[in-house]
């Protein structure tokens, strides 16, 4: 009902509304959209199975006092323990940290494997609601006409 006479505002042209609280021109009341998103972000997630150990080899700068003016000339490489996550999708196939499938990335605060993807839905609800532009109430429609905006 309400799309109509946007579509008719949207023109030039004037709007009376009746409504439960009294009569409104169109320059009288805002026309609020909502429900207009068409689309949704949601997030896949393989969560955690178990926690493991494993070695891996880290580059650290050296605590000694070094002369050299390049950064890497301090820096050793140290072989450090390191934890990682075993995961299983539903085709119950193993993952680690290093290898999350599909285009997955490994969120290491949440220590899963996740994915964000768009999801577009088609047709979508939108739903209008009137409201007065002096106490910024909603106001109940019961009907609208087109009228002579120059009386």
């Amino acid at each position: 009902m309400l799309s109509q006479a946007i579509e008719v505002i949207n023109n030039k042209n004037c709007v009376q509304f009746e409504t439960v609280e009294g009569s409104f021109l169109s320059g009288n009341i805002i026309i609020k959209k909502v429900n207009e998103l068409d689309s949704l972000i949601y997030r896949q997630i393989i969560p955690n199975v178990k926690k493991l150990q494993t070695t891996k080899w880290i580059k650290k700068r050296s605590t000694k006092p070094c002369k050299s003016k390049e950064i890497e000339d301090c820096m050793y490489w140290c072989l450090t323990k390191v934890d990682y996550y075993s995961f299983k999708d539903m085709k119950n196939e193993n993952y680690d940290t290093e290898s999350c499938p599909c285009n997955m990335k490994y969120d290491p605060i949440l220590k899963q494997c996740t994915k964000q993807m768009l999801y577009v839905q088609k047709n979508a609800k939108v739903d209008y609601y009137l409201i007065n532009k002096q106490n910024q109430k909603n106001l109940e429609i019961i009907n609208w006409e087109v009228i002579n905006c120059n009386p």
